[in-house]
């Protein structure tokens, strides 16, 4: 029962904190929510698995590190994170987004 538990726990914890990872880099959030929410998927973690919750948080932890940037990586690829970065200066899609398709600006609205 109990690894049966451990591996519930770091699974839904991986998939929880990947996906949070994956969806939050490009916006604009403060310190404290950036860290707050993934401390918090990690405590719940750690009570599902019960008494081996010392060990879900940080396997969940690093899985979550590497399939956060395997959802990530295809999503800014596709620009996904484009036109949610350019306002604050960043344009998220490559020299063809702030030049235009053809090189040149295009006109302000």
């Amino acid at each position: 029962m109990t690894a049966a538990r451990l591996v519930a726990s770091v699974v839904a914890a991986t998939m929880a904190l990947a996906f949070w990872w994956a969806l939050t880099e490009p916006l604009p959030f403060a310190p404290a929510v950036l860290y707050a929410v993934p401390a918090l998927i990690l405590f719940i973690a750690g009570i599902t698995a019960g008494r081996v919750g010392a060990l879900a948080a940080p396997i969940a932890l690093v899985f979550s590190l590497l399939l956060g940037s395997i959802i990530a990586t295809p999503l800014h690829q596709a620009g996904v994170a484009g036109p949610l970065a350019r306002g604050r200066g960043q344009s998220g899609g490559g020299w063809r987004t702030r030049l235009g398709s053809r090189g040149h600006r295009p006109p302000e609205r």
